[in-house]
């Protein structure tokens, strides 16, 4: 066989772009999250019950290989965090520092810093919280010793992925560390320009910052939403901005419209700088966890509203948000089903947990909370929900649809002797489990469970904007 120099050539560079290829996903381990892909596209550990078969996801390394390094901050704290683990890695041995080694150091330092000064603030929270809330009673058995049928959480699974905490930790610095530098999670550089970009479509800072997001089939029901506001809610504040984020799909008219009787900045969410699991699925709500964290910064308060929340007694919203300065953080939580019930394993192994830590813990609810801009908040609980949401191994190993119907758990008792994971709440999952590992026994101070003051509508046919334009 003869080659000529030209075709050598040829040879030579699809060679070297292999060999590039290859190089690089090495690089970009830390971002994939090499053991958690594993179990995802292996399932050796995860077996879908037949009632609610999914399909397996396929090649989720080409969602974030493109992404580069990482960074380790909310907007404003943007040095990398590639370091952010190096104090487990350190020696008492290490060689002469050079100025990257000096660089590392400092890193570890601040670092350790963090986790401190996050420890001591969460241990005040705690204790505040001891006044006035009974802990939780919580049992913390793995899988296997709960008889899961569908899941396997011991170290011998062959999924290849680190072995699974089966409790969360009573040690402040542990929980802290775990969720301000999650093992398997990174977020790209360029996310946090984009977060950075949206924040900045809106000038100004607040006392607070309303966030809501509407497409085409909400657009009645974000109106009634938008009424609530008008009259119940807007009179009582100072200082205010809501921010609502369209998601596509409106006509002309209907655009014109919400931007005429909205009171508010309407801004569309920029699905084309993102990876498809924000748009494709959009019910896997990562845009939403996006336009919290991106307007996190503007507001000492930054409230969430789905369209479906009216608002019956508005002056108790004013004391709830009172609570959330204290607390940081109130999130509603109506559901009695625990989040392994409705959560993938892929997400509890994203935060280096067995599905079964989180037994006693009850899926929270999204469509409202409430966020203080405080550093324990900022580090502890926004930034690891970004995290899960910027990678689809965390907050979409599946393809949504497959996995978006949930039967009703309420009557089946005890996690026992039973599948896991048979359905999806991305976004509520995910809260959840921060809420768990931060907060613990603790956890009821942090999510509202009485709702008189306030209702779920959904597939309301409001007419408010067109009323507002017979009144002219």
């Amino acid at each position: 066989m003869i080659i000529n120099i030209t075709q050598q050539n040829v040879i030579l560079v699809a060679v070297g772009a292999v060999i590039g290829i290859l190089i690089t996903l090495l690089m970009h381990r830390d971002v994939i999250g090499p053991s958690i892909l594993e179990s995802a596209k292996s399932g050796s550990c995860y077996k879908q019950s037949s009632d609610y078969a999914v399909t397996t996801s396929t090649n989720l390394a080409n969602h974030l290989s493109k992404d580069g390094n990482v960074k380790g901050g909310l907007i404003d704290e943007r040095r990398s965090s590639d370091n952010s683990d190096s104090y487990n890695n350190s020696s008492e041995h290490d060689s002469p520092a050079s100025p990257d080694a000096a660089e590392s150091e400092s890193f570890k330092n601040q670092d350790m810093k963090l986790i401190h000064e996050l420890s001591a603030a969460l241990k005040q929270k705690l204790d505040d919280a001891s006044k006035t809330t009974k802990d939780m009673e919580l049992e913390f058995k793995s899988c296997k010793d709960r008889n899961i049928t569908n899941y396997d959480d011991t170290c011998t699974c062959k999924a290849k992925r680190p072995c699974l905490k089966t409790s969360i930790s009573e040690n402040l610095d542990d929980r802290i560390k775990s969720l301000v530098f999650p093992p398997n999670m990174r977020i790209p550089n360029r996310y946090w320009d984009i977060l950075e970009e949206m924040r900045n479509k809106v000038e100004g800072n607040y006392d607070l910052v309303i966030v809501h997001a509407m497409s085409a089939n909400h657009f009645n029901e974000s109106q009634g939403l938008l009424e609530s506001l008008h009259y119940g809610i807007f009179p009582l504040l100072s200082n205010y901005k809501l921010i609502v984020y369209e998601l596509g799909d409106l006509s002309d008219q209907q655009r014109d419209l919400y931007a005429k009787y909205c009171k508010c900045s309407l801004v569309k969410f920029p699905f084309e700088k993102l990876p498809d699991h924000f748009k494709n699925n959009l019910r896997t709500f990562s845009w939403k966890v996006f336009t919290i964290a991106a307007h996190y910064e503007q507001a000492q308060l930054l409230m969430w509203l789905d369209s479906s929340i009216r608002f019956n007694q508005p002056q108790t919203l004013l004391e709830v948000m009172g609570m959330a300065r204290e607390r940081g953080v109130q999130q509603r939580s109506l559901d009695q089903t625990p989040n392994p019930e409705r959560t993938l394993p892929q997400m509890f192994e994203a935060f280096g947990d067995s599905p079964c830590a989180h037994a006693s813990f009850k899926q929270c609810e999204t469509g409202f909370g409430i966020y203080h801009n405080e550093p324990l908040i900022r580090h502890a609980l926004i930034k690891p929900w970004v995290a899960c949401a910027s990678n689809p191994y965390c907050m979409a190993p599946r393809k949504q649809r497959d996995v978006d119907v949930c039967p009703d758990f309420q009557e089946l008792g005890p996690l026992e002797n039973r599948d896991i994971g048979v359905c999806m709440r991305s976004d509520q999952s995910a809260i959840t489990i921060i809420l768990a590992k931060l907060f613990r026994e603790k956890m009821l101070h942090y999510i509202k469970g009485e709702w008189g003051w306030q209702t779920v509508w959904r597939h309301d046919d409001s007419k408010y904007f067109e009323n507002l334009e017979k009144m002219g």
